[in-house]
């Protein structure tokens, strides 16, 4: 019965259509400052501080920023997932953005730049920042056979291209990134974000299984413990009765038998012929044993006469 009832679950759980999304960590662009920290340890103890504070604060919240130390050997951090990637997704992609920003060390900073997350480091505080002169774009290398891209030309692009590097000088490429200090922007002519309606979807269904088989599963195990405690209590009570039969029977068959052990001694003569030898079964040391018969009830009984 459990089975069957587990089996509608399990076929809904493994029909739902492979996860989609992608931590999308493939490299756009890295670069790291030409200058050296003077005191390497002091920066390389900043940097991994602050790298752990950003890890634990990106896991929960996709983005985090932290800073340590004094200059000019203080260190800030920053990093941040794009809104479509999942908790995992953005874990995975800052990961990797980590080991190529460590890679630049002992520079004082310098940017990482992926498809799915970004990542910086430097000796000054730069959060409010929107441009600098290491702006740049990337743009694809092959064509698109569309024409226009109309939200090119939308506030988003406008408000992350307005100081410096226009978007659009990428077309007629089929991709473009504009990579920049306050914002990261890209268009395609292919689909390259990870669809979050069918995830929540999925997820909703995924947990509301899995609740399911646990339900389904306490259920019948309280139903299975309570067929047990059932059947060790008839057993208890059922041992019981037997016990009480059993001393009651026994009770009885004394008392039959101490109330038969009694007789007359004028029906022990009647009962034995006046003591015939032919009723005569034996004698002992103690006495003689004669067969008898009870008239009333025509049974044989062995009787020893008190002689």
């Amino acid at each position: 019965m459990a089975l069957l009832l587990l089996f509608p679950l399990f076929l809904i759980l493994f029909s739902l259509p492979p996860a989609l999304p992608q931590p999308r960590a493939e490299l756009v662009s890295r670069t790291c400052n030409e200058t050296h920290h003077s005191d390497i340890s002091a920066h390389l103890e900043n940097l991994s501080w602050s790298l752990d504070v950003v890890r634990q604060q990106i896991s929960v919240e996709g983005y985090g920023f932290a800073s340590r130390g004094t200059p000019p050997a203080r260190t800030f951090v920053m990093a941040q997932c794009h809104d479509d990637l999942s908790s995992d997704d953005c874990w995975q992609c800052f990961t990797q953005a980590e080991a190529l920003l460590r890679a630049c060390f002992p520079s004082i900073g310098g940017r990482v730049y992926l498809d799915g997350c970004f990542l910086r480091a430097e000796n000054y505080s730069f959060y409010t920042q929107v441009s600098s002169p290491e702006d740049t774009q990337v743009c694809g290398l092959s064509d698109s056979p569309y024409r226009d891209f109309p939200i090119i030309k939308g506030r988003v692009s406008y408000a992350c291209n307005k100081r410096g590097g226009n978007l659009s000088a990428c077309l007629p490429a089929a991709d473009g990134r504009s990579l920049k200090t306050g914002c990261f922007f890209r268009y395609s002519a292919s689909k390259f974000f990870n669809p979050g309606d069918l995830l929540i979807n999925r997820r909703i269904i995924e947990m509301a299984v899995i609740y399911g088989i646990i339900i389904i599963i306490t259920c019948v195990a309280a139903v299975c413990f309570g067929i047990c405690l059932g059947r060790a209590a008839y057993k208890r009570i059922n041992d019981t009765r037997n016990t009480i039969r059993s001393d009651s029977e026994v009770k009885i068959d004394s008392s039959l038998i101490s109330r038969n052990l009694h007789f007359k001694y004028t029906t022990l003569v009647k009962a034995t012929d006046f003591f015939s030898q032919a009723n005569k079964l034996g004698e002992g040391g103690y006495s003689q044993v004669y067969k008898g018969s009870r008239w009333k009830t025509s049974c044989s009984q062995t009787l020893v006469p008190l002689s």
